[in-house]
């Protein structure tokens, strides 16, 4: 379910919007440069920055914090949305919907909510900011997830 900024209570989540915010200025949105992980320290654990792949009909994880790697039981890192679909039927989908409306709407999704995988019935509960990272701060070439 979509939750206003004003809704987050992780902190994680909190200060990842606050940085994005921050770091996107007057643009739509910031650049990965402006972006380090010096910036994300205190939710780097978290993040999953997925590059987006032919026009957005798919994305590749090229960094994923060991908090969400711990939490999905999977690896990710250099793997497609559609490789994550072949390791768990459906799932990659479902993260892909969540992407592209992201990138579609050039600004940021924050949801809380639960999910279970169809595939392996592994459960999460979740609170996530997805964000798009631009470097001409107007058309989005990679999304970072934060997710507790």
């Amino acid at each position: 379910m979509a939750i206003s900024p004003n809704d987050l209570v992780q902190p994680a989540t909190r200060d990842a919007y606050a940085a994005w915010q921050a770091a996107r200025g007057d643009r739509r949105m910031p650049s990965r440069a402006d972006m380090p992980p010096r910036v994300m320290k205190s939710f780097l654990s978290f993040i999953a920055l997925a590059e987006i792949v032919d026009s957005g009909r798919d994305f590749r994880f090229r960094v994923v914090g060991d908090g969400i790697a711990m939490k999905q039981k999977l690896s990710l890192i250099g793997k497609t949305l559609t490789d994550v679909d072949r390791m768990v039927p459906s799932f990659g989908t479902f993260l892909r919907d969540l992407y592209r409306h992201t990138v579609q709407q050039r600004d940021a999704l924050i949801y809380r909510g639960t999910y279970v995988r169809s595939a392996d019935r592994h459960p999460f509960t979740y609170e996530a900011v997805i964000v798009p990272l631009g470097d001409d701060g107007e058309t989005p070439d990679h999304v970072l997830v934060v997710s507790v």
